[in-house]
């Protein structure tokens, strides 16, 4: 009777590990099923994006750029490789920062570590043709005046433009918001708006709003003497004897 007692302990063991196992390799045959999981997605598109599509002289903006799978699901790019097909119009940093730099128009583009590229075009407008035209000094007086001229066939928006004096790094004149010129037209700024001086020996310099420097000059004159261009924005000052303020000047008239 105890062997038989021993034997059915035995065989109660054996059915209770069986029954605990059984389902543990059931599990294990599954993975070898031999099923297949898809491949991870991969890049297959960058775009590029930019802030403006159109840019002045001297403006900087930045680029950015995303990347898609196969599917058009966003997927990161990874580490981007930034360029300009013509530099001498538009730079661009590995940052994605551009400068423009001469009229004109290029393509921008980010190319990823696997090759796959994606780029925008970019134009670049060149600065409106703004000329300091004639310059009153009146030394310690503080009545002079600085005037400039308008050079294209279309008014020409002069916003945040910048006059200086002699020191570029001291104070300077900026054009309001909404200054214009017309086409062919004239702008006075009188001293009396100005926080530096029009003095009889000094200079006067004119820079974008984007802190390109578009026309200087300077003058070793007495009052009343007239500092202008003759003719009107051309490359050549002289000292003329009447002031035409806010109109073309009075240019000698030669033998």
């Amino acid at each position: 009777m105890r062997a038989l007692l021993q034997r059915f302990r035995r065989l109660t063991a054996f059915r209770t590990i069986t029954l605990v196992f059984l389902p543990i390799a059931a599990v294990d045959g599954c993975s070898d099923s031999g099923v297949t999981l898809p491949p991870a997605p991969a890049l297959a598109t960058v775009a590029v994006s930019l802030e403006l599509a159109s840019i002045e002289v001297g403006q900087m903006i930045a680029a950015s750029a995303s990347g898609f799978d196969e599917d058009g699901a966003p997927i990161e790019t990874g580490r981007l490789t930034w360029s300009s097909d013509d530099p001498r119009v538009a730079g661009v940093s590995q940052a994605g920062d551009i400068l423009a730099i001469s009229a004109g128009t290029t393509r921008i583009v980010a190319r990823s570590e696997v090759g796959v590229t994606g780029g925008r075009t970019i134009t670049v407008a060149a600065l409106p043709a703004i000329r300091i035209n004639e310059v009153q000094p009146r030394g310690d007086a503080r009545d002079g005046w600085i005037e400039l001229v308008n050079l294209m066939a279309s008014t020409a928006d002069i916003s945040g433009w910048m006059l200086f004096g002699r020191d570029f790094l001291g104070q300077q004149f900026t054009f309001p918001s909404g200054t214009t010129i017309p086409a062919g037209g004239y702008l006075v700024v009188e001293e009396t708006n100005l926080p530096f001086g029009v003095g009889s020996v000094d200079t006067a310099n004119l820079f974008s709003r984007f802190g390109v420097h578009v026309d200087g000059t300077d003058w070793v004159a007495s009052p009343p003497t007239i500092h202008a261009r003759c003719p009107d924005g051309s490359a050549a000052f002289t000292n003329n004897a009447a002031p035409t303020k806010g109109r073309s000047n009075a240019c000698p008239v030669g033998p």
